[in-house]
């Protein structure tokens, strides 16, 4: 199967940086996978730095006819007879680019509303559009079937890249408690929430220490923050690869403010590596988190109730086990990377024309 990766998205962002991930474990399963990619943008920087079994391809950046024209081209060149992508518009641009040669999968991507419009009904009536939907647990889902949304590939599964490990997990020493915090990009009042919770751990532990997971320069505004809390001499920095990509994590608990993919992906990753998750109560990825089983919904409105709890888990290693051993457990059932990978496969090869010996799982097809 001949598979081409598109996005005409220029910031490198949890959802491309996911496609891209996708299509060198695609190559490492032995498919001829191309990406394109508009060039000089974050986007390049990120695709060119580690995936080098993936063919690839840049895009000026235009109108969406230029960009169909240019995507067709490399269609025509790499001979796909899939795309994958994700988002409405590049839906339309690859829909237009293959035609009849074969057809588009869409990933939906957590807490999109994959709804019918004018581009999904062009796309649809100009080739075959099948979605990966990435609701949470939609209606007819059982608990223990995977979602669209997956644990990151371990560096057995995938990881041309050679990162160094974060820290050890599963230890949890006395003397270095450590609450990891993934904040979001944007602004929200979820962040201050778990830094002021943070400050309020300290006063009870003194050797509690706070990581934040991002880019210095993004997350400026939260180190500030977390400076006028009293934190700034307990806080440590460290890179979303190191994040994802490191094989384990000095951690007590994981805080989850981001949402949408990255917030998702971030969960994932934490339970992947045995580690209890808190997530902020009514955002788009609470339910991923067991209460009191993998991890802690935090509600603003009774700020006291996540300190008590997470005092607690700090003050007892084996509530941390417990919940560490769980959240793995469910990772590793829910969100396996090979089981999604092979969804996307099978999704792939549907939209190719290709025939499959079973149906896939919570996946939308739309088509002429």
């Amino acid at each position: 199967m001949r598979v081409l990766v598109m996005t005409t998205e220029r910031h490198w962002s949890m959802s491309t940086r996911l496609l891209l991930t996708a299509a060198e474990g695609l190559a490492l399963r032995g498919e001829t996978v191309a990406a394109c990619y508009p060039r000089s943008s974050a986007t390049a920087t990120g695709a060119e730095s580690g995936f080098p079994n993936v063919a690839l391809h840049t895009i000026n950046d235009g109108s969406i006819f230029a960009q169909w024209r240019a995507v067709r081209r490399v269609v025509a060149a790499t001979r796909s007879s899939a795309v994958l992508v994700h988002g409405e518009r590049d839906t339309l641009i690859a829909a237009l680019a293959i035609g009849r040669r074969g057809g588009v999968v869409r990933r939906g991507r957590v807490a999109e509303n994959v709804r019918s419009s004018w581009r999904t009904r062009l796309a649809s009536a100009r080739t075959k559009v099948m979605i990966l939907r990435s609701d949470q647990r939609p209606p007819r889902q059982r608990r223990d079937e995977p979602t669209s949304v997956p644990a990151w590939p371990t560096p057995a599964e995938h990881s041309p890249r050679v990162k160094h490990v974060v820290g050890t997990v599963g230890s949890f020493p006395e003397s270095h408690e450590r609450l990891v915090l993934f904040p979001s990009r944007e602004s929200n009042a979820t962040t201050p929430v778990a830094l002021r919770t943070a400050a309020h751990l300290l006063s009870r532990n003194e050797s509690l220490r706070v990581t934040l997971v991002g880019d210095e320069t993004v997350l400026q505004g939260t180190r500030i923050h977390a400076a006028s809390l009293g934190l700034s001499d307990r806080l440590d920095l460290i890179s979303v690869d190191d994040f994802l990509y490191g094989e384990s994590l000095d951690a007590t608990v994981v805080w989850v403010t981001a949402q949408g993919d990255v917030g998702a992906i971030a969960v994932i990753s934490a339970m992947t590596r045995k580690l209890p998750v808190v997530v902020p109560s009514g955002s788009n990825i609470e339910s991923m988190v067991a209460p009191r089983i993998t991890g802690f919904i935090a509600d603003a409105r009774d700020p006291s109730a996540i300190v008590a709890a997470l005092a607690r888990l700090i003050s007892d290693p084996r509530e941390q086990r417990a919940m560490g051993d769980a959240a793995a457990a469910r990772a590793s059932r829910v969100h396996g990377w090979s089981s999604w990978l092979d969804r996307v496969t099978e999704l792939l090869q549907r939209a190719s024309g290709m025939r499959v010996s079973h149906t896939p799982v919570n996946v939308a097809t739309t088509s002429t």
